[in-house]
């Protein structure tokens, strides 16, 4: 199991910041030189936690749902995955800017960004381990079955 979580955080590692870098260059204009500079930022950011953070809660995560099978264990695993992801950056994103929601820039801020981009995070990372666990033992079908 922590073979395929590692493998999991290395992906996540990589694919995340490739797609915030995309969604700044799509949504925000950012030019593909900013966006170069823009990744390996992220990266610094999102490398650590991901590690740090990612690998232990998707071993909870793991830990709490081994009682499950199919598409419940699933979305379970996605829901910890995601509450996690989203409710970390939230919560540090508040402690550091306590006056956030009386912004009408919420939504365009660096702090919009980072949450976003945690949450994306996990969400890639959730997706990697699922492919990963569904390609090591074979449960194909289930997996498939599951997504469908």
């Amino acid at each position: 199991m922590f073979k395929r979580k590692v493998c999991a955080a290395i992906a996540a590692s990589i694919i995340a910041p490739l797609l915030c870098v995309f969604w700044l260059m799509i949504f925000e204009g950012e030019s593909m030189t900013g966006s170069f500079g823009a990744y390996f930022f992220y990266a610094m950011y999102a490398v650590p936690l991901v590690w740090v953070y990612g690998l232990p809660v998707s071993c909870l995560s793991d830990f709490i749902v081994k009682k499950l099978e199919g598409a419940g264990r699933m979305c379970v695993a996605l829901l910890i995955h995601v509450l996690f992801g989203f409710g970390f950056t939230f919560i540090f994103t508040l402690l550091l800017e306590p006056d956030l929601f009386k912004s009408e820039h919420f939504f365009s801020g660096i702090s919009f960004f980072f949450i976003w981009s945690a949450t994306l995070s996990s969400l890639v990372f959730w997706a990697v381990d699922e492919y990963n666990r569904c390609r090591i033992t074979g449960e194909w079908v289930i997996c498939k079955r599951s997504l469908a």
